[in-house]
């Protein structure tokens, strides 16, 4: 039996140290070691004025170490000759490097004949020319072989060569951070931004000495981990003019830009040594633009709002780590084009509305009164109302041809090609409304042990989400566009169900009932009813 035990050995004992591949070829200690990351990070910033300018500036510094070992290069997992070493037996042409790789006709030949030569990958023929497909370096059995440092290598049962590997090696990345600020009048400013992010690998990162070990099996079986991922490296842009329009309101329209590299996507190794696999690469990246317009109100006769709109144009390589999945599958994952992101939604408006009787020191109350019982009482102290609107223009999806569908449990497939272009058709658009009403009471009472006067403070509301019930949409099928219809009853394979059926309606009228995915909706209007009591108790100051 064969388990994965991450810094511990078979019996549960923990692993001390980190156990190198040496230890790993030894199968008495083949243990795999906890992955233990190396981060590191400090920031400075400083905040100051000249003259009117408003500064704000920093700097921020970050080092992340896989504290792990990798394959010095990823097309190879024994170590291989260069071209500098083929050089001392006979010319090569102008355009090949010292450092490329040399490949030959037979890996297993003392004195084998070159084909061609690689860097990164890149691929030459032997006259130094570049090549569009490499497999017509291919020899014996459709490999392309290295010129191996040793050739006694035994493919179906190996150790793994120290040689061939390599200590992650990490770089720090410096992250500046710059945003001012300066009037234009008494009543408007100008302000800009200048900011740099990165983010560390999330996913398809974590390898092994025992991915590498079966590492033909695992390539057949699926996707590897690729342990030499870089962090990804966002930059952002932005300016904005701010006007003031009241004494409690003002406007203001900022233009925003963002560009991420080394975003992560599925990446074909093609014509690797020993066998060709599919791991995870930094090959995307992702734009962004945007302009805004946001309006405030505050204090203004109880009432605050807030409200933007947003325009966004969001493009990039891939939306996810998998998106390359069909290039890849067909050996095309270099054609890449910039498409809509899955967070390219258009247009976004957000208003929200806060409505209180606020009471305190500063704000005394202004509300109606009522009298209860002869005694005069501020109904509405510190009661409150709060509407939340959002909306967004429909999301981008990637439709499919309305044919050939084939049933399948809680849905349908499409066996055909993309309609259009990726991610070239939009959702409905979505409205959400939230609507909260709540009123802070406090609860008096006087303490047993001191004789004082103290409250509980009490916030009572009513919460109601999708105020409006509105029906959004937030997913389709995409053979048909439709959350209702999955287009299988009117394929022909869905008609010559329907007519084997001893009850042809009935057949129809409960596909359309499990065809409509209550996944595709936002929930429905919910209301709940609660009470916030905070336990520290407070004693009355009058």
């Amino acid at each position: 039996k064969y388990f994965d035990a991450f810094g511990y050995d078979y019996t549960g004992k923990k692993i001390t140290g980190r156990p190198s591949i040496d230890d790993w070829n030894d199968v008495t200690k083949r243990y795999i070691g906890a992955f233990a990351p190396i981060n590191a990070a400090a920031w400075i910033q400083d905040q100051f004025s000249y003259q009117d300018i408003k500064f704000r500036l920093g700097l921020r510094a970050e080092q992340f170490d896989a504290n792990i070992k990798v394959l010095k290069d990823p097309y190879l997992l024994f170590p291989a000759r260069t071209a500098a070493e083929w050089g001392k037996q006979a010319q090569i042409p102008s355009t090949i490097g010292s450092d490329y790789t040399v490949y030959v006709d037979n890996y297993k030949s003392t004195t084998p004949n070159i084909v061609g030569f690689r860097s990164g990958s890149t691929w030459y023929n032997k006259e130094g020319n570049v090549l569009s497909d490499p497999t017509v370096l291919a020899q014996a059995g459709g490999r392309i072989q290295p010129w191996l440092v040793d050739p006694k290598v035994d493919l179906s049962k190996y150790k793994l060569n120290r040689e061939a590997f390599q200590d992650y090696a990490p770089k720090p990345i410096f992250m500046p951070r710059i945003w001012f600020s300066f009037p234009i009048s008494e009543e408007a400013e100008f302000f800009a931004n200048y900011d740099v992010l990165s983010q560390r690998p999330a996913e398809g990162f974590l390898a092994t000495f025992d991915d590498y070990q079966f590492f033909e099996r695992n390539a057949i079986d699926g996707t590897l981990s690729n342990p030499n991922l870089r962090p990804s490296r966002k930059t952002s842009y932005e300016v904005g003019y701010k006007q003031k329009l009241t004494g409690s309101s003002a406007i203001s329209f900022i233009a925003s830009y963002n560009e991420t590299r080394d975003l992560i996507q599925l990446k074909r190794f093609y014509m690797a040594f020993p066998t060709s696999y599919t791991a995870f690469g930094n090959e995307d990246f992702s734009t962004a633009k945007a302009f805004r317009i946001e309006y405030f109100l505050q204090g203004f006769k109880h009432m605050d709002i807030v409200a933007n709109y947003s325009l966004l144009f969001a493009e990039g390589t891939g939306s996810s780590a998998s998106t390359s999945a069909a290039l890849v599958a067909v050996n095309k994952p270099s054609l890449k084009t910039l498409q809509p992101l899955d967070v390219d939604f258009r247009h976004t408006f957000k208003i929200g509305i806060d409505y209180r009787y606020k009471v305190d020191k500063d704000n005394p109350y202004d509300g109606p009164v009522m009298k209860i019982k002869g005694k005069e009482r501020n109904v509405l102290e510190n009661f409150g109302v709060n509407l939340q609107v959002q909306g967004f223009s429909g999301a981008p999806y990637t439709a499919t041809a309305n044919k050939n569908v084939s049933q399948v449990i809680g849905g349908s497939v499409a066996r055909n090609n993309i309609s259009g272009t990726i991610n070239g058709q939009r959702l409905p658009g979505q409205v959400f409304a939230d609507l909260t009403i709540d009123k802070n009471i406090d609860i008096k009472y006087t303490s047993k042990s001191s004789g004082d006067k103290k409250k509980i403070p009490m916030n009572i509301y009513i919460a109601c989400t999708n105020v409006l019930n509105t029906k959004n949409v937030l997913g389709v099928y995409s053979n048909t566009g439709l959350p209702t219809d999955d287009g299988f009853l009117t394929s022909p394979d869905g008609i010559k169900r329907a007519e084997r059926e001893v009850n042809q309606q009935a057949f129809i009228d409960q596909y359309q009932i499990r065809a409509n995915n209550p996944g595709f909706y936002a929930l429905p209007r919910q209301a709940r009813l609660g009470i916030r009591i905070i336990l520290t108790t407070e004693k009355e100051t009058n």
